[in-house]
């Protein structure tokens, strides 16, 4: 084999690695996307529940226009992808997503009165913007 042959394979081998490394990294992100994307699709859903309890009332086993007393449901505390932890006050509930594969990783995001959308998005860990 002639030297030009010798520098045209291992050329073709970097560039190979390097299109694996690439790939690599791609599936990564996509990944990391889709599980970032699961967990907001999941707090969505607690604020929903959130807010049905805010409106029923006390009699009903609701807060009664309150987010005192809110709890997650067993069921919606984890989801297989991440786990979820509430901290209620009158006003607001503050919510927390941790990433079961990284705990590092996790969204915080605050609900307000029923009129008040879900606000102060915070992402963590591998989810930082």
């Amino acid at each position: 084999m002639g030297q030009q042959q010798l520098l045209l394979i291992i050329l073709g081998i970097i560039i190979i690695g390097i299109i694996i490394g690439i790939g690599l990294w791609m599936s990564k992100i996509q990944s990391l996307q889709a599980e970032r994307e699961n967990m907001i699709a999941s707090l969505n859903d607690l604020a929903n529940h959130a807010r049905a309890y805010y409106s029923t009332p006390v009699q009903s086993a609701g807060g009664g226009d309150s987010y005192t007393g809110y709890r997650i449901p067993t069921r919606m505390q984890n989801n297989g992808v991440a786990s979820f932890s509430a901290t209620s006050t009158s006003t607001r509930v503050f919510f927390t997503a941790t990433s079961l594969r990284n705990s590092e990783s996790m969204i915080r995001v605050t609900l307000g009165d029923s009129n008040t959308p879900l606000f102060d998005w915070t992402f963590l860990g591998e989810f930082e913007e």
